[in-house]
């Protein structure tokens, strides 16, 4: 299992990229994507942060379990259908 390190611009410390974090930010894009939303779209849709759907696409912000329920309602599936295969 790979690790990525990036450079946190905020305070400069390592941001350490997991690799479940890099699945699921290309898996939240590609259903993102697929509805035909941009990110201003989906945060104003879903209720979250136009700069956290970033970080999260990006592999540089964990979901939480709110905002994970909350993103399968908006897509109409189960948590479970986003997290598969992770």
């Amino acid at each position: 299992m790979s690790t990525q390190i990036n450079v946190n611009p905020v305070n400069a410390g390592p941001v350490i990229l997991k690799p479940v974090n890099i699945n699921f930010g290309k898996r939240l894009r590609e259903l993102r994507r697929k509805q035909g939303w941009t990110q201003i779209y989906m945060s104003v849709h879903v209720g979250i942060d136009r700069s956290y759907i970033s970080e999260m696409e990006n592999g540089k912000q964990a979901v939480c379990l709110p905002v994970l329920k909350d993103l399968s309602d908006a897509f109409g599936i189960s948590m479970s259908e986003i997290l598969s295969g992770l």
